[in-house]
């Protein structure tokens, strides 16, 4: 075994690589979207001659399409997508212009950036450094989370984003901010992507551990830097040194069960009077574990929140591309 696996942390870069290599990146995608829509991204990986779309790493809002609703007299309906992991930006225009025809007036599209959410040092980072877009500090009608989309929108809210929404749909999540979330996602990513081989070699719980031994060195770095700071008489913003003293102290004493629930609590407060979570899944998903599922619902639930649950039986965030009249019938159930 020593032979194969020269050291920790050849085997952490080789499993990790699908999550942070640009080539691997490109690998996993979605289904083609239905080619019954003739502007439908027929060929995903694939970036458009021509778009709204612009990503630019220093801004992750990449689509703020709004319509003429006031001038023409028509309600205004907004949305909020926060997408998954490596969304192309042609996927991402697909999804807004499905909610323009379905009446939504006012679409924003985040991407979601792995090497920014994916990890408890990302996190910090994130909050710490984080200008909140003056177009994101609002109401919206719709918050939709697409997979790791559900992390974006807690560090959106963690960051000072005062999001909030009528009706809140996680799609193909919660993927909660824990270890063995994370070597789930992975390992799933990887079966996907024909790199099964590595997994063999290192066992799910032995790559759990691995994996929570590495955040426990980003979340050591965390503390480091923020008793340094304070000893320099640089005091951080109330929200990162609320943050550092709770959801990152409970990893570092690996309490990652009270970090999840700090989380969906996070996501939960965004929720306005009669606001509802919708929940659309596949319980075969092999990304996703469908005991977070019921307890994000347990949780929603216990916070006063109206809860839908949908199954269905497409892949991981499919639903949006095969059956997108499921989820706009859905919201437009009262």
């Amino acid at each position: 075994m020593g032979a194969l696996i020269p050291s920790t942390l050849w085997a952490l870069a080789l499993l990790h690589a699908p999550l942070t290599s640009p080539r691997a990146a490109t690998a996993h995608r979605p289904l083609a979207p239905p080619r019954r829509t003739a502007d439908a991204p027929t060929a995903p990986s694939a970036r458009p001659e021509t778009s709204r779309v612009d990503v630019a790493e220093a801004s992750p809002v990449i689509s703020d399409g709004r319509g003429h609703a006031e001038a023409d007299g028509v309600k205004e309906r907004s949305a909020l997508v926060l997408g998954w992991f490596y969304a192309t930006p042609r996927e991402l225009e697909y999804v807004r212009k499905l909610y323009t025809r379905n009446g939504y007036t006012h679409v924003v599209v985040l991407p979601s950036v792995v090497q920014r959410i994916a990890k408890p040092r990302g996190w910090y980072r994130t909050i710490r450094q984080h200008t909140p877009p003056a177009h994101l500090g609002r109401h919206f009608d719709v918050v939709h989370c697409l997979s790791g989309g559900f992390l974006s929108m807690y560090v959106l809210r963690s960051s000072g984003v005062p999001i909030t929404y009528s009706s809140l749909v996680l799609d193909s999540t919660p993927i909660l901010p824990k270890p063995g979330s994370y070597t789930r996602f992975t390992r799933a990513y990887m079966r996907e992507n024909g790199l099964a081989f590595p997994l063999k070699l290192l066992p799910t719980r032995a790559h759990e551990q691995l994996v929570e031994q590495r955040w426990k060195l980003g979340l050591r770095y965390i503390k480091l830097r923020h008793a340094l700071l304070r000893k320099m008489g640089r005091e951080e913003e109330e929200r990162v040194a609320s943050w550092t003293s709770g959801p990152a102290a409970w990893a570092l004493n690996g309490d990652y069960g009270r970090v999840a629930r700090h989380a969906l609590s996070t996501l939960y407060q965004g929720a306005v009077d009669g606001a509802r979570v919708l929940f659309v899944y596949n319980p075969d998903d092999p990304y996703i574990d469908c005991i977070d599922v019921d307890d994000a619902a347990q949780t929603a639930r216990e916070a006063g929140l109206r809860v839908s649950t949908s199954r269905v039986q497409c892949n991981h965030v499919q639903s949006i591309f095969t059956s997108p009249r499921l989820i706009f019938r859905l919201l437009n159930e009262t």
